[in-house]
């Protein structure tokens, strides 16, 4: 089963959804001690959008270039587990690796 609604901020770890059908608006908060997001008693592990990253290698840190990566990054993950990626690039000494995140 899947709602649509909107989501208003209203404070740092304060959330107020809208959903569609539904005529009262739900208040979630946030507790970054337990990393979990309460609607209506419910405890739910929240999920972030993956930014768009781009992975560039250089040997001298004045020109860099992409690197490809083995598979695409996932559209979202759970912190604070961490996000890995993989690049196709094999890796040499004397490279530098910087992971830009675009807009």
């Amino acid at each position: 089963m899947m709602f649509m609604g909107n989501y208003t901020e209203l404070d740092e770890y304060e959330v107020e959804v809208g959903v569609i059908g539904y005529l009262v608006e739900i208040i979630g908060v946030f507790n970054p001690e337990t990393n979990l997001l309460n609607f209506d008693t419910l405890d739910y592990d929240p999920l972030f959008i993956v930014p768009k990253l781009i992975v560039e290698e250089s040997k001298d840190m004045k020109k860099w270039s992409k690197v490809k990566l083995s598979a695409p990054l996932p559209n979202e993950y759970q912190w604070p587990q961490e996000l890995s990626i993989e690049m196709e690039a094999e890796l040499k000494e004397s490279t530098f690796y910087r992971v830009k995140i675009v807009g």
